[in-house]
């Protein structure tokens, strides 16, 4: 593992990298990282590195959740009849013509005139 950030690489360094992280605002902590911020370039601890890391992984996680909901709510589900109009094409897809039936007293009744 490499150790550029321990102590030996920023001893060169002003206050032997030490200062106020200007994400965090913590003082007295060293500062190792380059990041830029506003078009300049400034060094930040290692906790505002990890902040900054985190929030990006975050928006980007919630993005693809909300695009993800976004389809879904944009793709049209497949129209179902509701249980009264399946029943009420059934009986009509069923309904067929029935002839009256003559009965024994109907043929009497025309053969006594």
């Amino acid at each position: 593992m490499s150790k550029a950030h321990r102590g030996a690489g920023i001893r060169d360094q002003f206050n032997h990298g030490r200062g106020t992280c200007p994400i965090t605002g913590k003082t007295g902590v060293k500062l190792m990282y380059e990041h830029e911020i506003d078009g300049k370039k400034v060094m930040i601890s290692k906790a505002a590195k990890a902040t900054i890391t985190n929030q990006k992984r975050r928006q980007a996680k919630a993005g693809k959740a909300a695009k993800a909901r976004e389809e879904a709510q944009n793709t049209p589900k497949p129209v179902e009849a509701s249980p009264v109009e399946a029943s009420q094409a059934d009986v009509e897809s069923t309904e067929t013509t029935v002839e009256p039936e003559t009965t024994v007293e109907a043929d009497t009744e025309t053969a006594a005139e």
